[in-house]
């Protein structure tokens, strides 16, 4: 997210934008529908609501024009809970990354009025646990790997996200999670831990890129099961090779 200029577009619509022409051959960027419509919404307006910040970052629509949710943060309030799902797929070094997460924490906090998230869950681009699949359809095996300069990354970007979370004070996050990661790279960060006393820094959740709990991997659940983590069934196909484009809101791709 930061560089020399950033976007930041928020979807404002559940009602994604039908193709008006056919699609090319080879499109230089893919535009999904969702974001499509909200683009039109916010910038086919006179005058287009956007701002441009004195460090040069777009937002779209204007902030002033987002709808307000006045969510306090998570230890304050028991009859809403929020999951923030942060999909990484810009190059960058795991300080960066780490960076980013904390700015669309920052950002999603002042922009849409949510004091925080109940569950944080941080995905990586070309990482994508699906299971194999066997005859009737059933994930039996988590037999998946990632390449180690990959898998070490994802170590070292966990270890700046963790140091920055303990000092933070006005962003809170109750559960930390992860999206799709093989049962491989779990391990390793569950080795992090240590002693740690608080929940903090702990690996809760993992999604997976499943249509529902019958089609998590048997050997997986039973390591997760050991080891006090939570598999959730993605379900929605989000996979790990979304477009680069930034989307804030309950989704955010950076």
């Amino acid at each position: 997210m930061t560089s020399s200029q950033s976007l930041y577009l928020f979807t404002t619509s559940q009602n994604p934008l039908p193709g008006r022409y056919p699609r090319p051959a080879k499109p230089t960027l893919i535009v999904p529908p969702l974001i499509h419509r909200s683009l039109h919404q916010a910038l086919d307006q006179s005058p287009p609501s956007l701002s441009i910040s004195s460090k040069k970052a777009i937002t779209i629509p204007h902030i002033d024009h987002l709808r307000k949710h006045d969510i306090p943060s998570a230890p304050e309030r028991d009859d809403v809970e929020i999951t923030l799902k942060i999909h990484l797929v810009g190059p960058a070094n795991p300080t960066e990354q780490a960076g980013w997460v904390k700015e669309a924490l920052v950002l999603i906090q002042t922009a849409l009025g949510i004091g925080g998230a109940d569950t944080l869950l941080i995905g990586f681009k070309g990482v994508d646990y699906k299971g194999k699949k066997t005859v009737d359809g059933e994930s039996v095996s988590a037999d998946y790997s990632v390449e180690s300069d990959v898998e070490n990354h994802i170590v070292e970007f966990w270890t700046q996200l963790i140091s920055w979370l303990k000092e933070e004070q006005e962003v809170k996050v109750k559960t930390l999670g992860t999206m799709y990661l093989p049962l491989g790279v779990l391990k390793r960060l569950k080795s992090l831990e240590g002693e740690q006393k608080d929940g903090l820094g702990k690996v809760q959740v993992n999604s997976l890129d499943t249509p529902d709990c019958h089609h998590l991997p048997k050997d997986f659940t039973g390591w997760a099961k050991e080891n006090d983590v939570q598999l959730w069934a993605g379900g929605g196909g989000e996979g790990s090779g979304m477009s680069p484009i930034h989307p804030c809101g309950v989704y955010l791709i950076i």
